[in-house]
């Protein structure tokens, strides 16, 4: 075993030969919720939309979820992000969704930031990869560098160095520079929030330029956001709450999943497969196809149900092959 596993799931085969499989085409969250741990499930139906000829077109150009748009330093509403995706969220149709986005007040770089909900659980396994794994393992860790003492941190920010973990068996450490971390209780902290972004790079991100459609009214320019940053986000919000300071946590952009919401990852990762119209056999689910699930779950259960957590984090059950004997008990990040 290596500490990589944490990161492991089964073939296609293998969910194949779990003790029943049972295929569905409706009523897809509560039958994938209903699936035991030795159940597999086949989705017989295609998600992502006729229009989107890939899933990796679709994740470009598919809908989004806009939280409440603001263009002057006036005009934005002083709720803390949490707010504004319950109000958003509470307000989707039943309909695919390839991520939520919001967008700069102030500031040079204006992009739209984009967040998947693949990647906001992506970011949050990370996060209890490096809590939960034995050190003797590998060397789990994220490690936080603030640059605080700057001049301008109260009108834009913290710049902060983030070394996160590579899920990639011997690969080293990405290097992640955030800029315009909110850290100052003041009138700036909600337009510093919105304008959050990295120097990050790697393979997810470097292919996810995209071309403006004709119907969209924002620019194609986008900044999307993954899984690493996401875990190093959560870092930061540990460092400063170490240091009774909560404007991180009270101004985070990304929606960190219930244990109700993960269980559910999980089971799309351990027990679903899907079968379209095109395909030969069942096969895993790609993560567009996650993605249009997880929104699925949230039209189904509530924003408080899937994205708003009072749990520790920290000991959230994920299935992997590590025992559950080697989850530390640190103070736990409780988003509230």
């Amino acid at each position: 075993m290596t500490d990589k596993d944490f990161f492991s799931e089964p073939t296609a085969k293998e969910i194949m030969d779990h003790r029943t499989v049972r295929g569905f085409n409706g009523n897809l969250i509560k039958n994938i919720l209903y699936l035991y741990e030795d159940q597999g499930g086949v989705i017989e139906r295609t998600l992502i939309p006729d229009n989107f000829d890939t899933a990796r077109r679709f994740m470009k150009h598919g809908e989004d979820v806009k939280l409440p748009r603001a263009y002057t330093l006036e005009e934005i509403a002083h709720e803390m992000p949490i707010d504004q995706r319950r109000i958003a969220f509470s307000s989707i149709e039943n309909k695919a969704y390839c991520c939520y986005s919001f967008k700069p007040v102030v500031g040079v770089d204006k992009r739209t930031r984009r967040v998947s909900l693949v990647e906001c659980l992506e970011g949050t396994k990370i996060y209890c990869y490096v809590h939960q794994v034995p050190k003797i393992a590998g060397d789990p860790s994220i490690d936080v560098r603030p640059y605080t003492e700057a001049r301008g941190v109260e009108k834009g920010g913290a710049e902060i160095i983030v070394h996160v973990p590579s899920r990639t068996e011997k690969q080293s450490k990405y290097k992640i520079a955030f800029e315009s971390v909110p850290i100052v209780n003041n009138d700036l902290q909600w337009a510093i929030a919105n304008s959050i972004g990295s120097d990050h790079v790697c393979e997810h991100k470097r292919y996810q330029f995209r071309y403006k459609s004709p119907e969209e009214q924002e620019s194609s320019n986008v900044f999307n956001f993954c899984a690493h940053e996401i875990a190093g986000y959560l870092a930061i919000i540990d460092f400063f709450k170490s240091k009774n300071n909560r404007i991180p946590l009270r101004m985070n952009q990304f929606a960190i999943p219930t244990q109700r919401t993960v269980d559910f990852y999980d089971r799309l990762g351990f027990n679903c497969l899907i079968k379209t119209p095109e395909d030969k056999h069942p096969r895993k689910l790609s993560g567009a196809e996650k993605e249009v699930l997880l929104w699925g779950l949230i039209k189904k259960s509530g924003h408080d149900k899937t994205f708003y957590t009072k749990e520790n984090i920290r000991e959230y059950r994920w299935r992997h092959t590590v025992p559950n004997e080697v989850v530390q008990t640190q103070q736990p990040l409780v988003l509230q």
